[in-house]
């Protein structure tokens, strides 16, 4: 719609320039919002005492999901961009 002309486009939602909006700045640069970051992210969780096998099955199974071309091409389509952070440094995430 931006493209279109329809809407315009003020800032993203994002600390850096946006690969699917390289024209329109970031919210880091306006200087009311710079302290405001905002995302949406998803974790798997698992039982602590889970055996170390099925673990290491399930971070597989999930990078294979996470490189998936036809997953990026469809979330690209919506603007959304995927980053994978390691599981050790989810504690001081969630902290």
């Amino acid at each position: 719609m931006i493209e279109a002309g329809q809407v315009k486009g003020y800032a993203v939602n994002a600390d850096k320039i946006s690969e699917f909006a390289p024209a329109i700045a970031p919210l880091s640069d306006t200087p009311r919002m710079s302290n405001l970051h905002l995302e949406t992210w998803y974790g798997v969780f698992a039982p602590v005492k889970l055996p170390s096998e099925i673990a290491i099955t399930l971070q597989n199974k999930l990078q294979t999901i996470i490189e998936n071309p036809e997953l990026a091409k469809s979330l690209a389509g919506q603007a959304i961009s995927i980053s994978r952070k390691p599981a050790k440094e989810l504690p001081d995430f969630l902290a």
